[in-house]
Parts: structure tokens; sequence; C-alpha cells
């Protein structure tokens, strides 16, 4: 992971027109002792042909010295990245916020086991805060960022990581296969 600051904060996906870049400088600016990690295509391509980031605001974030954008990585890879994480990031602007998160991003965050820092995700509005804590406001996010930063410990213990990863397995493709087989079948 590049970076020399201990603790790492993760974002993957796409960067498109929905991300709240003001939020991600303000967290960049305000946690210098934090290194924030880019997983994504930047520019247009197979993965991203609709929205890229504006070149101003990638130019912007890059000057800071603790964020990596990195581009694009194997999907087989991607899980050693968000294992070497301490905190995910879903950051999509408040008047985007009840767009579709998608779940392949989601259930990989909780198996990572870290905990997630998200806006609202109306998918999750009952998914229980210590996998996913969603906050209202981007005031509230820098404030929450910071205090689970200073206590990542606490909220990435091993309990608390089983608990996510338990959940990711429950909501994975198989096993919702399978509840679903056995509703189609037990009638």
């Amino acid at each position: 992971m590049p970076g020399n600051n201990e603790t790492k904060a993760i974002y993957t996906g796409n960067f498109h027109k929905h991300i709240n870049y003001n939020l991600l400088k303000e967290l960049v600016v305000n946690n210098p002792d934090c290194d924030f990690i880019m997983i994504g295509p930047t520019e247009r391509s197979n993965l991203s042909t609709s929205n890229s980031i504006e070149p101003s605001i990638f130019e912007d974030l890059t000057r800071q010295e603790n964020i990596f954008f990195i581009g694009s990585v194997p999907g087989q890879d991607l899980m050693s990245y968000l294992l070497k994480a301490d905190l995910n990031l879903v950051l999509f602007e408040k008047k985007h916020e009840r767009i579709h998160c998608s779940p392949h991003k989601l259930m990989a965050y909780f198996y990572s086991g870290n905990l997630t820092l998200s806006n609202y995700i109306d998918a999750h509005k009952n998914t229980a805060s210590d996998i996913i804590q969603m906050i209202n406001s981007d005031e509230e996010f820098v404030k929450e960022f910071k205090a689970i930063v200073q206590k990542l410990s606490f909220y990435n213990s091993t309990e608390r990581a089983d608990k996510r990863r338990n959940f990711a397995i429950e909501n994975s493709y198989p096993n919702k296969i399978d509840e679903i087989e056995k509703l189609l079948y037990s009638k």
C-alpha cells in the first residue's frame, strides 16, 4: 500500500460525477496522519465509459501528499488491498445518496472486516451501524471519520470484523440462491 501513514482509508470504484470530491478533499486535508487509497479508473475505460473525474478535481486532489490514486486493479487482487486497509469509504454527494451503490463493492467491504463509513444508502437503512456506519451530512462525516480513526482498534476489533464477514457471507449470492430455492421448493 502506498503512503507512509499507518492508517489507511480506501475507496474502490469508478470516480464519476456523483462522488463527493469536496468531502474527500476535506477528509484528506484534515487527516494528514491517514493515507487515502483510491482504486479505480480515473479516465474513461471499459470499466467507466460514461463518467470520469474532472481533470481539475483530480489535479487538486493529487496535490495532497496523503492521497494515492492507483488506478484499476485486477478483480482477483482487490481483496488484498481491502484487507490491508483500515476503513472503507462510500462517498456519494447528498443529492445522489439514493443512487444504487454496488452490492459487490459493499459485500467486499464487509468481508474485509473493516468498518465502512458511508453516506446514506437506502438498501442498508436497516443494517447494523457496526457493519456500515451511515452519516447524514459532510460535517458529521468529517467529525465521525476522525473519531473512528482515533479508536480503530475498537471499531475493527476481531468480534466486529467477524460480524461484518459473517454478514457478507450470509448475504452472498450462493446463500441468497439457496434461500430462494428453499422458498420455491417448500410450497
